[in-house]
């Protein structure tokens, strides 16, 4: 199969081109030639032996070949257990344990007929399992080695750990990330490999991307840009979107009236509330008032006082109510104890992106009360995230949101002739200090939108 597509690439190519290029074909370590133990082939699921030697050019073919490699120094875990240099009876180490090998049996190249004891270590006497992998590659190729995706991600999480470089995957920062990488080309060029491409990550916690956006141009409808939207994210603030219109519904159905009091019970009160001292207000304020902090100043205190007014189970059944998959309120604004328990309020981007294109449309509420929406959502004054790097003065609804290690934003740009709705969601960000560098990555996608819909305009 892969000699069929060489020739079918090189073929035309040639025929269409007259030239031709070098030809590679890119392996995992999972797919190497190496022949391993039957135990750690089964438990790592080293799924074959893929040997590029065995595909042959004909003469015809001029350019050259050279072997590809995607190789990360934690991945996979299997090479950190096998080629251990403590443990050179060729029994592995796992979690601590012994575990017990089979003989080498099969096709292939057993990958310590390849290897001595001295390749285990680099040159300052370090136990060094990547650069005795690489060592093992490109002993056992005649051409050319070319290691095409090495590097190290950084992220507050860690899925897999280098027990002996200590480049893991994740929880590093982006300092740490950058001596990995250099390290990992010293191992590539003292392997005499011939050559690697960076490829890194900002965070692959667990594999997971750690960020979602959503673009939509409001005058086409068009999806300007889009990032795995769908993906449910803890809202932080952003929950506060719905509740306000939730609440607002509730007020145009008759069942309550801005100006009805709302008492703060003693379990909603937090201490991080900018509008209701101790010593002063602890008696609440009317429904306009609360749903005004809520927004503007995004008071925990206020906000809670509206979810013991409007109840779970009414907020979810509304949410429902208008199509949002993500959105779900299930505790009250920093309650620990409630996250803890595994309870949590939740997003996504669609989601967001449906409640703002719905009150711009003017499809919820009445004219009088989407009024009263819009201008609360105008007036909030946080501009780290989506107004950060915006030049001119355009009016926004949007609602941001941010916990340790979590900062998204959301909302409609009024920019003339062009308006658009943008919503960046980020989460266990690129390093451990979260907010102001996702605060910063918000801003960055923000002005790059921002250009294309002012270009687009005119």
């Amino acid at each position: 199969m892969l000699a069929q597509v060489g020739d079918r690439i090189v073929s035309y190519e040639s025929r269409r081109y007259k030239t031709q290029r070098l030809v590679a074909f890119s392996n995992w370590p999972t797919t190497d030639p190496f022949l391993y133990p039957e135990d750690i082939t089964t438990f790592f699921m080293k799924c074959a032996q893929v040997d590029v030697e065995h595909i042959r050019a004909e003469d015809a073919f001029l350019a050259g070949q050279f072997v590809s490699y995607h190789v990360y120094p934690y991945y996979p875990d299997y090479l950190n257990y096998i080629l251990n240099p403590a443990v050179m009876d060729r029994t592995p180490i796992w979690d601590g344990k012994a575990v017990i090998s089979r003989v080498e049996t099969g096709p292939g190249t057993p990958i310590g007929s390849v290897l001595r004891r001295s390749d285990f270590y680099d040159e300052t006497g370090t136990a060094n399992t990547y650069l005795a992998y690489l060592r093992a590659l490109r002993r056992h190729h005649t051409m050319p080695v070319v290691i095409s995706e090495f590097g190290v991600s950084t992220g507050r999480g860690m899925a897999q750990i280098d027990r002996n470089t200590g480049r893991n995957q994740g929880h590093m920062s982006e300092q740490e990330q950058g001596q990995a990488l250099v390290d990992c080309w010293r191992d590539i060029t003292a392997a005499n490999c011939a050559g690697g491409c960076v490829f890194t990550w900002q965070d692959e916690w667990f594999k997971r991307p750690w960020n979602t956006m959503h673009a939509v141009d409001l005058t086409t409808g068009e999806v300007v840009a889009s990032l795995r939207a769908e993906t449910r994210v803890v809202s932080a603030s952003t929950i506060k979107v719905a509740l306000l219109f939730c609440a607002l519904e509730d007020v145009m159905a008759g069942k309550l009236a801005l100006d009805k009091h709302i008492s703060i019970a003693p379990e909603d009160f937090r201490e991080d509330t900018r509008v209701f001292e101790p010593e002063y207000r602890q008696d609440g304020c009317s429904l306009w008032e609360m749903l005004y902090w809520m927004i503007v100043l995004s008071d925990n205190t206020a906000t809670n006082a509206v979810i013991s007014t409007l109840g779970y189970d009414h907020i979810n059944a509304y949410c429902a109510r208008l199509g949002l998959q993500s959105t779900a309120c299930q505790r009250k604004m920093l309650d620990w104890t409630a996250v803890r328990e595994g309870r949590n309020n939740y997003t996504s981007a669609l989601d967001q992106f449906r409640l703002y294109e719905m009150l711009y449309r003017g499809e919820i509420l009445n004219e009088e009360l989407r009024a009263v929406a819009a201008d609360f959502l105008s007036r909030v004054r946080s501009f780290d995230e989506l107004q950060r790097y915006i030049p001119d003065a355009v009016t926004l609804w949007h609602k941001p949101g941010g916990l340790d290690h979590l900062t998204h934003d959301a909302g409609v740009f009024f920019l003339e002739g062009r308006p658009y709705f943008l919503g960046v969601f980020t989460w266990d960000g690129p390093s451990l200090d979260g907010q102001p560098e996702q605060a910063r990555l918000i801003g960055r996608v923000s002005r790059l939108v921002y250009d294309f819909m002012k270009e687009k305009r005119a």
